[in-house]
């Protein structure tokens, strides 16, 4: 595969990580809407800590 730019492949395809948004519904009402910028947390130490409370199984 060849890379056009210089930057990360991931984020030609998402956008900056700033401008990404988390949502947060329950039983299907949204509970949070956030842009990931403006989160006390940042998105790894998120998806740790759901990833751990959340039975993949």
């Amino acid at each position: 595969m060849t890379m056009r730019g210089g930057e990360d492949r991931s984020i030609r395809m998402v956008g900056p990580p700033e401008a990404l948004e988390q949502r947060c519904l329950m039983d299907g009402t949204l509970r949070q809407h956030a842009r990931v910028a403006n989160v006390i947390r940042d998105v790894p130490r998120l998806l740790s800590y759901t990833s751990s409370a959340v039975d993949a199984g």
